[in-house]
């Protein structure tokens, strides 16, 4: 019988994922696809595309062959950001145009052999849904059936690896600094029923609309097709106010790593983990957040805030089941609560107080192993379910 084409593919940046730790923002996805790769190669005909892993590692000339996904019969997909290439304006010119000519690619290789397909998602963002994907990203490409495998279905998250990863590092975590925050406000939302504006997809072209490079002769900066892409919607999140509270409040001391509404981070945002470890291990708080209506998932800041010692608040309903969180003294509720917090919690009680949290968490989580076993079980019951 012959075997089921699986390719891996990133839609967007291409990554290479060598098995250097903390280089990527989901390299414990990584992680799991390449021993997932490692212990089925009997069973699936495995191929990447945009990307790289050990196990199927790529020359830089290889990585976009098109055809493994012509011929793909699942495809999985990493995805942590997703949403905000949906969004008009919400990224650079240069970068959002270069994606979404890698999606239209794509695209063209599912619409040369148009046959039932699967789509496995594995998210790192709740905002990368089932429904962007089907309804947006391919929504002129028939016979896909679409499945999400997501961070928060391991215990203590996916990203208890990120945790892992880090405790095997030596790094200084004396703390100098109140607080600080690592990644993005989530102002802008992605609405499938909002305004729709045609985006100029563009790349370096001829005169005659042949693929050139920057600099060279007759080549200029020209449209290459119109993406029609959704005015993003003011979503309920609040993590761009309260942030922009802390960051202006003179009584608390402050590293903001990342791009933000209201104000200019402090340090710029790095996808290498250790170039800005420094920041979080210096400081003794950090503040978790998701997306309105995700009450009851996990992000990876909890686990990366707490392998630097920096004790993570979680903002009102975060983690609702209590997986992690220890009690309601981590739970802030406003503003007033966050400074109160921060600014009378003795470093004697805060020590304890991250001591107990950290008790609480070794309970939960599990050996590397089991994260291997369990997200082997997923990634095949969704590749072998009845549909593509």
């Amino acid at each position: 019988m012959e075997r089921r084409k699986v390719v891996i593919t990133r839609l967007r940046s291409t990554e290479y994922y060598t098995g250097e730790k903390l280089r990527l923002l989901i390299d414990a996805i990584y992680q799991l696809l390449d021993k997932f790769v490692e212990n089925n190669e009997d069973i699936y005909d495995i191929d990447t595309h945009n990307c790289s892993i050990p196990s199927r590692e790529k020359k830089r000339s290889n990585v976009r062959d098109y055809q493994r996904l012509t011929d793909a019969d699942v495809v999985v997909i990493p995805s942590e950001v997703e949403f905000a290439y949906n969004i008009y304006g919400r990224i650079g010119n240069f970068m959002m145009s270069r994606s979404w000519i890698r999606v239209r690619h794509i695209r063209n290789a599912f619409l040369e052999n148009p046959k039932p397909r699967k789509i496995i998602i594995i998210s790192s963002d709740q905002g990368d849904t089932i429904e962007l994907y089907r309804d947006k990203v391919f929504k002129d490409v028939p016979n896909l059936t679409f499945y999400r495998l997501d961070e928060s279905e391991f215990p203590a998250g996916i990203h208890h690896l990120r945790y892992v990863d880090i405790n095997d590092l030596n790094f200084d975590k004396t703390k100098k600094v109140d607080f600080c925050y690592w990644g993005t406000s989530k102002r802008l939302k992605v609405d499938l029923t909002s305004e729709l504006r045609d985006y100029n997809v563009k790349d370096y072209l001829t005169s005659e609309g042949l693929p050139s490079k920057q600099g060279a002769p007759d080549t200029a900066w020209r449209t290459v097709f119109t993406e029609p892409l959704h005015v993003g919607k003011v979503s309920e999140d609040v993590r761009h106010k309260i942030l922009k509270q802390i960051y202006r409040d003179d009584t608390i001391t402050n590293n903001m790593i990342g791009y933000f509404d209201g104000f200019k981070y402090t340090h710029k945002f790095e996808k290498e983990f250790t170039k800005i470890l420094p920041q979080i291990a210096e400081s003794k708080y950090t503040l978790c957040f998701n997306w309105p209506g995700a009450d009851k998932f996990l992000t990876a800041r909890y686990n990366e805030g707490l392998a630097c010692d920096t004790l993570p608040l979680v903002w009102q309903n975060y983690d609702c089941d209590n997986q992690l969180v220890l009690d309601d003294r981590q739970r802030m509720f406003s503003f007033d609560d966050i400074r109160k917090t921060i600014t009378e919690t003795t470093d004697e009680y805060r020590a304890e107080w991250l001591g107990s949290i950290k008790e609480k968490y070794s309970k939960v989580a599990r050996p590397t192993e089991y994260y291997e076993k369990l997200f082997d079980d997923k990634l095949k019951t969704l590749i072998e379910k009845n549909g593509a």
